[in-house]
């Protein structure tokens, strides 16, 4: 989602996530959704990132997926993040651009279809303000207000005719933007004048101008609402700058929210009680986030992505239980992401590849915490002015890979601690999760039983300042092991 301010906030015993103040009426970007993978941003900039990773969208330079958070290296201090179907996304402080995953429609804009593994910097792409992803296409806004497109164009998403952009491009039918969202067919961009600017695809009505046609062009759309934030799926959601929640486009789950399934071509207001809405997101569900922290779900529900636990889709808005001072939020494909004013994560929905990232694959449909982030920094940290020494600054989180990252028991798996720049620790502890422990830098260990085990690893410093990492192996069964079906026989 796209993202044009910060602020920061304090760590105090978990790590926290980025609470910055809203510009423009954005949501916060502390979290992202993917296809099958999430991205989080923490307070120091750092990003985390968990799920699937079958095109290396995770960034940490395999294609083994994890259903626990890790460290995305190589990157610069990061203010906000975005995800698309199979690759990721995050804009730094300094207005850089940097993207990683896959890479088949140009979406990572390095001029290739080469999927990369772990992040790129975009060349030639500087000053900006506000990136967004999603399935294969990508835009960014520049502090001047111009609008830059990339990646998948095969709905003329790009403003022209079809086929892939594989480096930014500038759109210079609209100036000033103010805020954008992409759908799977269709973008949207709207200004500082108050204008809704929209093209693509149009088989639903998602672009809202009435038709069901496709535009190749920006065309404006007559909404009486000054928009703060906009995000679209095969439908659209946008919240006005007073609060009010539009919705058009497909319908058929009651993703409209208006308690009917019927597609609707045109913005249509939703009457929900309050309207002091500062946030929204959509797959073929929806999510809408109230000032007071109150996060609303409605439509598509087959794996529990609305979280009130069930299976069933619900054409009506209704709070999510237990989802209270909420400051995030991310619509991922079938799976939900949200975040606390506490700084804790949660998520629900699909799990099928640990997207969800509570240390399983079972489905949730009900809100459940992330794991990992708990004692990954007890440090009081906050930036830029720290009041911490120069040594303490330099100390950066820690990570680790397994090789293999799953195999049948007995299993030896080798462990390699990932080394940033910083000061060397005073000592290095492994939790292999199996009752075993080692002290040693890069260790092997045989896991001799099968089962799902959470390995921590705990990076000691001077003065007791620790980093601790966590991530989770699987071992199967081997063919001895395996339980046998039992027959019956007659004589």
């Amino acid at each position: 989602m796209p993202f044009r301010d910060s602020a920061f906030i304090v760590i105090t015993l978990t790590l926290s996530f980025l609470l910055p103040r809203q510009a423009c009426g954005e949501t916060n970007p502390a979290v992202a959704a993917g296809g099958a993978h999430a991205l989080a941003l923490a307070a120091d900039g750092s990003v985390w990132a968990w799920g699937f990773n079958d095109q290396g969208q995770l960034g940490d330079g395999t294609l083994q997926y994890s259903t626990a958070p890790i460290l995305v290296q190589g990157l610069p201090e990061i203010k906000a993040v975005s995800a698309g179907y199979t690759s990721s996304m995050a804009l730094g402080h300094d207005g850089s651009v940097w993207t990683w995953g896959s890479n088949l429609s140009g979406e990572l804009g390095d001029g290739t279809t080469t999927s990369r593994h772990r992040p790129i910097k975009i060349q030639g792409l500087d000053n900006v303000d506000a990136v967004t992803l999603n399935a294969s296409t990508a835009m960014a806004i520049k502090n001047d207000g111009t609008l830059w497109l990339w990646g998948q164009n095969s709905h003329r998403t790009m403003g022209s005719s079809g086929g892939a952009t594989l480096t930014p491009q500038p759109l210079s039918s609209i100036s000033d933007v103010a805020g954008v969202g992409i759908g799977l067919s269709s973008i949207f961009a709207y200004t500082h004048d108050c204008a809704l600017w929209a093209w693509g695809g149009n088989s639903f009505g998602q672009l809202g101008d009435g038709s069901y046609s496709p535009q190749p062009t920006p065309i404006r759309i007559n909404i009486t609402a000054c928009l703060s934030q906009i995000s679209a799926s095969n439908h659209t959601l946008a919240i006005s700058s007073t609060g009010e929640l539009w919705a058009w486009g497909y319908n058929h789950d009651g993703q409209l929210g208006a308690g009917s399934t019927n597609n609707t071509p045109t913005p249509t207001l939703l009457t929900l009680q309050g309207n002091n809405f500062i946030a929204v997101a959509c797959d073929h569900h929806s999510l809408a986030l109230k000032r007071d922290g109150t996060l609303l779900s409605w439509g598509k529900n087959d794996y529990g992505q609305l979280g009130d636990g069930t299976t069933s889709n619900r054409p009506t808005p209704l709070p999510v239980e237990g989802m209270s001072s909420v400051t995030s939020i991310a619509a991922g494909a079938m799976f939900t992401l949200a975040v606390k004013a506490d700084g804790s994560v949660w998520a629900w929905g699909i799990n099928t590849y640990g997207q969800l990232g509570d240390g399983s694959t079972e489905n949730q449909s009900v809100p459940t915490q992330v794991t990992g982030f708990e004692g990954i920094s007890t440090l009081n940290l906050k930036r830029p002015a720290t009041g911490l020494n120069q040594s303490t600054q330099e100390i950066p989180p820690v990570s680790f890979s397994t090789l293999p990252p799953a195999g049948s028991a007995p299993l030896t798996v080798s462990f390699q601690r990932t080394v940033k720049s910083g000061p060397p620790p005073v000592s290095i502890h492994w939790d292999f999760g199996d009752g075993e422990v080692a002290n040693s830098h890069n260790p092997l260990h045989i896991y001799t039983s099968p089962g799902t085990y959470i390995v921590t690893l705990t990076v000691t410093y001077k003065e007791g300042i620790f980093r601790e990492a966590m991530r989770q192996i699987l071992i199967k069964p081997s063919k001895e092991q395996e339980p046998r079906p039992q027959t019956n026989s007659s004589r």
